[in-house]
C-alpha cells in the first residue's frame, strides 16, 4: 500500500476532522462533545465504536 498516496486521498477528510475539534475545543479529559464526534464518525465508516459491548 502506497501510505503517501491514502495519505493525501484522506487530507481534506483528515482537515475538515481538526477543524471540527478545534472549534469545539473542550478543556481536561472530559470531552463529551468530542467523544461524540468520533463515535458518529466511527458509525459512519461502519465501525462499531463499543466493540466490547460497553
Amino acid at each position: 500500500m502506497d501510505f503517501y498516496k491514502r495519505a493525501l486521498e484522506l487530507r481534506e477528510e483528515t482537515v475538515s476532522h481538526r477543524r471540527w475539534l478545534h472549534s469545539h475545543a473542550e478543556v481536561g479529559l472530559h470531552m463529551p462533545k468530542g467523544q461524540a464526534y468520533a463515535m458518529e464518525q466511527l458509525k459512519g465508516c461502519g465501525l462499531d465504536p463499543h466493540p466490547c459491548g460497553h
